[in-house]
C-alpha cells in the first residue's frame, strides 16, 4: 500500500491525511503490485506523526532549479539558478550515489542564483541534491541531479510513457560532458540494445526502438555514456512496467447543476494502465449524430472517473452517444477499439436570462420542462441570469400528515421538485391525465416553514391538463386524503385560558392554539377574525408551530363599544373548525377586580381571585391581623393560575395559612389589602378573611 500513499502524498491533489490513508487502501486493493520505494515507507510516518487526520498538509509548490555545470569535479563551484518567484531562503541537502544524505537540509542564502562548492572528498558518480526554498509564504521543493567526475546523463522519458503490450518503446535521455561525448549507448536487461544519437542540445534519442513486450514484464532501462577521454559513465536505472491495453467504458450519464449546467458521465477504466482518455460527447438529431462536447478524463490505475460537458440542452427526451478513446500509439485494430455508451436522458434543467426569459439553447427564448410539466418564463421577467431545475418527485414524503397518501401513476409523475433560486411568478401547465381531473384530486404544494403540504388552487385548461402561478423554489404533488376531523382552538390571554367576559385593555394580546394532526392551513385566507360581527383582515402580529400546532398571537385595537372577538379556521383537508368566540370587557383604563376568596372562612388554605385590565409595575398582596400587624406578603410563588402576577388578565393566588416565617396563624379574622400602581394610577382593593380550625 506504500506506493499509493507515496504517489497520493506528493500529487496536486488537495486530500486530507485520512482521506490520503483510505483512497490508498482503495486503489491497494484493486490495483496490488509488489513495487515499493524503500523511502516512501518512512514518508507515510512522518506525516502521520500529524495526527489529525482531517488536517491540510501544506504541500510546497514543485520548483525548477537549474545545476551549472551538471559533470562537475569533486571542489568545483556550481552555480544554482532558478525562474521562480524570488525567494527569502534557500536550503540543500546532498544524497550520495547510495542514497543516504551527506549532509542535513543546510542553509545555503537567501535568494537565487547561489553558489555551492562540492566538497573536494566528492566521491564519482551520480549524486543527487534537493532544494527547498521559500518566497513570501509560498514554498517550493526541486531536486537535480549531477555527475561528479564523470558525463551527466539521466534517462528523462520513454515514448510512450506508459508502454502497453502494442507499443514499440523509444527512450530519451538527457547527456552533458565538457570534455565531449564519444558515444551514448542504452542498456537493456543488462545487454546492449542500440546506440542513442543526437536530437536536439543535450538531448537523445533511442535509434532503434524496443519491440512491444508482454504484459507485466519489467525493462531495466540503463544509458552508457563514453566520454573524448575514453571514461565511462552509466545513468541511474529506469524501470518501466509493461501494462494491458487500458480499456476505458462509458457508463452512465446524468444532469448535474452548480454555476452550470452539466452533463456529467461517469467513466470507468478496467485494467491498471494509467492512461489519458478523450471522451466525446453526441447527441442524435435529424437522424444524425452531433457532435456537442470533448472532455479528457486521466486515469492512474483501476478507478472511475468522471467527464463533465457544460452547456444547454434541449427540452426533452434526447439520445446521447459517448465515446471513448484511450489515445494509445498502438495502431492495431483488433486490440484497440472505441468504447460507446447510448443512452436517454431527460433534460431537467434550464437558463433564464433577463434578455430570453426561459431557454433552451441560450440563443431562442423557448418553453421548457419535463414531460407533462411545461413552464414559460418571458423576457424581461428576471433581473439576473440563473438555472431552474424541473425533477419529477417520484417518492413524494408527508412529514407530519397521517391521513394524506400520494397518488401513485405509472403513467404520469407523482410530484414535481422545482428549484430556483429566483422569486419571480410564473406558470406551470400540467398534463395530468383525464381521470385525475375526473376524480376531482386536489394539487398541494409543500411548504417548508411548517414541513406541510396545502393545497392550491389551478384552473382547467383541458379535460387533461392543468394550470397554475407558482414562484421560486417549491414541490407540488396530487395527494389523496381521509381526513374529516375539525381543528381545535383554545385562546388564552398571558397564558391563562381566556374567560367568558374577561377584562381586556385596548390593545390586549390574545394568543390562539390551533391543533389538527394533518396540520392547519395558516395562509391568510384560511383564517377568518370577526369583531363585533365585523371581519378584520391583517390581525395576525406572530404565528408559530410545527404546522400540526399552529400558535397565534393577535394584538385587536379595541374600544369600550366592541364585546367579541371570532375566529374560524380551516385545517389542509379543508375541514373548518367550530367558531370560537371571545367575549369580554374592554376597559380603556386601569383597572383591578377583586373576586374575593374561597373558601372563606378556611382552615387550611384559601385562593384569591383577581383580575387586571393592564400590566402593572407594581403589585402587592399584603394580609394583616386586625390591630394592622403585617404577617404575610404573597408573591409570584403562590399565584397558582400560571400567570405572573403583574401581566393582565384573571388571576388565582394561594394563601398556605403561614406567616412569613412559615408558621401556622391561628384562629380568627384576617384582613387582605391588593394594592396596584401603573405610572401614577394607584388602585387598592381589602377584604375581610376568617380562618376557623
Amino acid at each position: 500500500m506504500v506506493e499509493p500513499l507515496q504517489d497520493l502524498l506528493f500529487s496536486e491533489e488537495n486530500l486530507t491525511i485520512g482521506e490520503v490513508i483510505n483512497l490508498s487502501k482503495t486503489q491497494y486493493y484493486l490495483s496490488y503490485s509488489d513495487i515499493y520505494p524503500e523511502i516512501a515507507a518512512s514518508q507515510i510516518y512522518q506525516y502521520n506523526l500529524i495526527g489529525d487526520p482531517a488536517l491540510k498538509v501544506k504541500k510546497p509548490i514543485k520548483g525548477n532549479v537549474k545545476i551549472s555545470p551538471l559533470d562537475p569535479e569533486p571542489g568545483e563551484e556550481i552555480e544554482i539558478s532558478s525562474n521562480d518567484s524570488q525567494s527569502d531562503s534557500v536550503f540543500y541537502q546532498i544524497f550520495l550515489p547510495d542514497n543516504y544524505s551527506l549532509n542535513q537540509s543546510t542553509l545555503l542564502g537567501n535568494t537565487l542564483p547561489e553558489f555551492l562548492a562540492l566538497p573536494d572528498t566528492f566521491s564519482k558518480g551520480i549524486h543527487n541534491i534537493n532544494f527547498s526554498y521559500k518566497s513570501d509564504d509560498v514554498l517550493y521543493n526541486s531536486s537535480q541531479l549531477l555527475s561528479v567526475a564523470g558525463s551527466y546523463v539521466n534517462i528523462q522519458s520513454t515514448i510512450p510513457s506508459t508502454p502497453t503490450i502494442c507499443d514499440s518503446i523509444g527512450v530519451i535521455a538527457e547527456v552533458s560532458d565538457r570534455s565531449g561525448i564519444s558515444s551514448v549507448q542504452l542498456i537493456w536487461n543488462g545487454e546492449y540494445w542500440a546506440e542513442m544519437v543526437n536530437i536536439d542540445s543535450n538531448l537523445y534519442s533511442l535509434e532503434k526502438l524496443i519491440p512491444p513486450q508482454p504484459s507485466g514484464t519489467l525493462l531495466n532501462l540503463v544509458c552508457q555514456v563514453i566520454d573524448t577521454n575514453n571514461d565511462m559513465t552509466i545513468s541511474l536505472p529506469k524501470i518501466v512496467s509493461i501494462s494491458d491495453i487500458p480499456n476505458i467504458l462509458p457508463i452512465k450519464g446524468e444532469f448535474r447543476v452548480d454555476d452550470k449546467i452539466n452533463l456529467v458521465v461517469d467513466i470507468e477504466s478496467t485494467t491498471t494502465t494509467p492512461v489519458n482518455a478523450n471522451v466525446e460527447l453526441f447527441i442524435h438529431d435529424d437522424d444524425s449524430w452531433q457532435l456537442i462536447g470533448r472532455d479528457t478524463v486521466i486515469f492512474v490505475g483501476r478507478e472511475s472517473q468522471e467527464a463533465i460537458f457544460p452547456g444547454f440542452y434541449p427540452f426533452g427526451m434526447n439520445q446521447y452517444k459517448v465515446v471513448t478513446n484511450a489515445n494509445l500509439t498502438c495502431m492495431s485494430t483488433d486490440l484497440v477499439t472505441d468504447d460507446t455508451l447510448t443512452f436517454d436522458l431527460e433534460t431537467n434543467a434550464f437558463w433564464t436570462t433577463p434578455e430570453l426569459g426561459s431557454t433552451d439553447d441560450g440563443i431562442n427564448h423557448s418553453t421548457i420542462g419535463i414531460n407533462y410539466i411545461e413552464i414559460d418564463i418571458p423576457s424581461g421577467l428576471v433581473t439576473e441570469s440563473s438555472i431552474i431545475q424541473i425533477l419529477p418527485l417520484s417518492d413524494v414524503v408527508i412529514p407530519s400528515q397521517p391521513d394524506f397518501k400520494a397518488i401513485q401513476s405509472q403513467q404520469h409523475y407523482n410530484g414535481i421538485d422545482i428549484v430556483w433560486n429566483a422569486t419571480s411568478d410564473y406558470n406551470i401547465n400540467w398534463t395530468i391525465g383525464e381521470s385525475a381531473i375526473q376524480l376531482n384530486n386536489k394539487l398541494y404544494r409543500y411548504f417548508e416553514e411548517f414541513r406541510l403540504w396545502l393545497p392550491i388552487t389551478y384552473s382547467e385548461v383541458s379535460d387533461s391538463s392543468i394550470n397554475f402561478i407558482s414562484n421560486g423554489s417549491t414541490k407540488f404533488a396530487f395527494l389523496q386524503n381521509t381526513d374529516v376531523e375539525k381543528p381545535t382552538i383554545v385562546a388564552t390571554v398571558n397564558d391563562q385560558q381566556f374567560l367568558k367576559n374577561n377584562y381586556l385593555n385596548t390593545n390586549p394580546s390574545i394568543q390562539f392554539t390551533i391543533f389538527d394532526k394533518n396540520g392547519i392551513d395558516y395562509r391568510a385566507d384560511s383564517i377568518s377574525f370577526w369583531i363585533n360581527n365585523n371581519i378584520i383582515d391583517e390581525l395576525i402580529s406572530e404565528m408559530s408551530g410545527n404546522g400540526n400546532t399552529i400558535n397565534i398571537n393577535v394584538n385587536p385595537v379595541l374600544t369600550k363599544f366592541d364585546s367579541t372577538l371570532a375566529v374560524l379556521v380551516q385545517d389542509v383537508a379543508g375541514n373548518s373548525s367550530d367558531t370560537l368566540q371571545l367575549s369580554f370587557i374592554v376597559s380603556e383604563q386601569l383597572d383591578l377586580i377583586d373576586y374575593g376568596n374561597f373558601p372563606n372562612p378556611f382552615a387550611e388554605s384559601t385562593i384569591f381571585a383577581y383580575e387586571l385590565t393592564d400590566a402593572v409595575e407594581n403589585f402587592t398582596f399584603t394580609i394583616y391581623t386586625v390591630e394592622g400587624r403585617r404577617i404575610r406578603r404573597l408573591e409570584n410563588g403562590d399565584i397558582i393560575s400560571g400567570a405572573n402576577i403583574n401581566l393582565p388578565g384573571y388571576h388565582e393566588i394561594e394563601w398556605d395559612g403561614k406567616n412569613q416565617d412559615g408558621i401556622p396563624v391561628g384562629n380568627g379574622n384576617y384582613f387582605y389589602q391588593i394594592r396596584v400602581k401603573n405610572n401614577k394610577t394607584v388602585i387598592e382593593r381589602t377584604g375581610k378573611i376568617l380562618r376557623i380550625q
